[in-house]
């Protein structure tokens, strides 16, 4: 199978990667031989073309059904033009929240868009959006407590895009690109939902809109 990389997400100490089948526009979440997530070192970039060879995992739970386990992998070159490959191969999503994910996103008390898994799902947790307006990005220090054993609470870097809504509602940025002030509407945005938490109560049973990346 031959594939774009099309995004690369920080997850704390390992990275997410985001794909798309070069041949049926098949969004993909690459995980190594042990169905975990790679190390932040991992050679994948975005924007890179790679042969894989995948198994598909015997269990996958919605709506993260786009996890494949990669067994081997070559690099074969930089895409020119990745932009241009996407929208060639899929359909993006055009316009305000009410586009996403089935139109089945709810809101915090914060406005952080996200899914309920206590409620209908989407039928997919990543995919493109082109949104009808400009999004601007705030960006904040936060506390949070770790997951080693003495839960030391730690202040962290969180950069969010707002979409200007009535009220607005806001997306954390968790992709490794450098971030711009405003993301400019009808730029092609790679959006994806994040897993539960079982450390959170609160978080559990929720899944977070969030963006991966851009492209201009």
């Amino acid at each position: 199978m031959r594939v774009l990389i099309v995004a690369k997400t920080k997850m704390r100490n390992n990275t997410c990667i985001g794909a798309l089948d070069l041949k049926e526009g098949e969004s993909l979440r690459l995980l190594d031989e042990e169905g975990k997530n790679w190390p932040l070192n991992v050679d994948f970039d975005v924007g890179d073309v790679w042969e894989i060879k995948i198994k598909r995992p015997e269990k996958v739970t919605p709506p993260h059904i786009e996890d494949v386990i990669v067994t081997k992998k070559e690099f074969l070159y930089k895409c020119s033009n990745a932009k241009e490959t996407i929208q060639k191969l899929i359909t993006p999503w055009k316009g305000g929240v009410e586009a996403l994910f089935n139109g089945l996103l709810k809101f915090t008390t914060n406005r952080s868009a996200y899914i309920s898994l206590r409620e209908p799902l989407p039928d997919r947790s990543t995919w493109f959006w082109i949104p009808d307006k400009d999004l601007e990005m705030k960006e904040t220090l936060e506390e949070y407590s770790g997951d080693d054993m003495w839960m030391i609470v730690r202040k962290m870097r969180k950069i969010r895009y707002y979409y200007p809504s009535i009220p607005p509602f806001r997306v954390a940025f968790v992709g490794f690109q450098t971030p711009i002030k405003i993301i400019p509407k009808g730029t092609l945005i790679r959006v994806s939902l994040s897993r539960p938490s079982s450390k959170n109560e609160f978080l559990k049973d929720k899944c977070f809109l969030q963006i991966s990346g851009w492209f201009l």
